[in-house]
């Protein structure tokens, strides 16, 4: 059983949590990209008729997941796959400590697909996503080129030096689109981007 304290960082998030529910409506289609515990994705999967994909490659995360999805009923909505969204398709390794998974680095293995890939094998075009990559947004943003073109609303949460990435990588690859934070804390921040 999770107490309070495991909720108490969603506090801090509210404003998101609002923002990335207005986004979300009936028949959307919702790819929650580090999906860690289901939490985004289970709230688009509330909304009629709504796709939601969650990517969570950590094996330990991707578990807590299924079970959390597997409690709610909103979880017969929510495909689970188990691939790290990057820049190119290949595979990589990773590490995991708590909450934080690393691309790159440890012993663990994992197949990579860029969105563009994975939107085009499913024919999809979303139109939200939701990506918290821990480090890795402007990789996964490198391989979103024609998924980006749909115009769908972005949730990003910057992470190591926001303020940096923000102004640099990250940023450039939304040049065509109005970005507001919705939340900043000392090493993050949440964007949401939407097409202008």
């Amino acid at each position: 059983m999770k107490s309070r304290e495991d909720f108490v960082p969603l506090i801090y998030e509210r404003p998101v949590v609002d923002a990335f529910a207005e986004a979300v409506g009936p028949d959307s289609t919702v790819l929650d990209i580090g999906s860690y515990h289901g939490f985004y994705a289970l709230l688009a999967a509330s909304q009629p008729n709504t796709d939601v994909y969650a990517f969570e490659p950590n094996e330990a995360n991707r578990q807590e997941l299924s079970s959390n999805l597997e409690l709610n009923p909103a979880g017969e909505n929510v495909t689970v796959v188990p691939e790290a969204v990057l820049d190119e398709n290949s595979e990589t390794t990773y590490a995991s400590s708590g909450v934080k998974t690393t691309m790159g680095t440890g012993t663990k293995r994992i197949s990579t697909v860029t969105l563009d890939t994975f939107c085009e094998r499913h024919e999809l075009q979303p139109d939200v996503l939701k990506i918290d990559v821990e480090g890795a947004e402007s990789n996964v943003l490198a391989g979103a080129t024609r998924t980006l073109r749909g115009k769908p609303t972005l949730f990003i949460e910057i992470h190591n030096d926001p303020k940096k990435e923000f102004e640099g990588s990250v940023h450039d690859h939304l040049s065509a689109f109005d970005t507001e934070v919705l939340m900043r804390r000392e090493s993050e921040i949440m964007v949401r981007a939407q097409y202008v």
